[in-house]
């Protein structure tokens, strides 16, 4: 489910979301259904389909538009079906934990933006999914809103120092991710630099934080994990 577009400027060089996802999950993007609700695309029947992963988006969940409250109600549900792997990445993470009675709000830190370092929680750990990365774990991050409550019978996965809230999942099939496993340093230098002005006026140091981003493969680690769900 495609929630939003990269830049255009980016897009041009690098492709849009579901490139990004198709290259991290190692699919072939022509076996994917790319949906995209906020172009007015019909949700489908889930039932044809092996897993859903949600993009992020450069809208605010808070604004609860009508595209996003459509996704919302499409993932209520589904969400119930055991046998359906979802992965919600960034917006997509504030989408899924919305719908599942969630809180969602601007991050109490601000803007988390670059290569972040997080840490799995004792669940993390045991977690299907997140115990692909290493307790300490190195990924990229493009966000100010974020989830601020965990829903009812949620399992927090993973946090660090500005954001308490980086992984959680539901149930045996949902997991939602508030950083980008499918963001490389070169995307994350982009939107640095796509953002220097308000950086700069917020009293950040865009230069630092350009050189502070770098690659890993830990993102990459959850996504092929995850890929190999969708297999079965």
């Amino acid at each position: 489910m495609k929630l939003g577009s990269a830049p255009e400027h980016l897009r041009a060089r690098r492709g849009d979301f579901e490139h990004y996802f198709a290259k991290g999950l190692e699919i072939d993007l022509d076996k994917c259904l790319v949906v995209n609700p906020e172009a007015g695309d019909m949700l489908p029947d889930a039932r044809h389909f092996r897993g859903v992963v949600i993009t992020g988006s450069d809208a605010m969940l808070t604004d609860n538009t009508d595209w996003s409250l459509r996704a919302q109600a499409w993932l209520e549900r589904i969400l119930p079906d055991e046998k359906m792997p979802v992965l919600g990445v960034c917006y997509g993470h504030q989408l899924l934990a919305q719908a599942l009675g969630g809180k969602i709000g601007w991050s109490q830190n601000g803007e988390e933006l670059g290569t972040i370092s997080a840490e799995l929680t004792g669940d993390g750990q045991r977690d299907p999914l997140l115990d692909a990365l290493p307790l300490d774990f190195v990924v990229q991050a493009a966000h100010s809103q974020a989830v601020l409550e965990l829903p009812p019978g949620a399992r927090l996965l993973g946090r660090n120092a500005h954001e308490p809230i980086q992984a959680f999942a539901w149930g045996t099939n949902a997991w939602g991710v508030q950083f980008h496993p499918e963001f490389d340093a070169d995307i994350s230098r982009f939107y640095i630099e796509d953002d220097r002005e308000t950086l700069e006026r917020d009293g950040r140091e865009p230069d630092a934080m350009m050189r502070a981003t770098r690659d890993t493969d830990h993102g990459a680690a959850l996504l092929r994990r995850f890929a190999k769900r969708l297999r079965g």
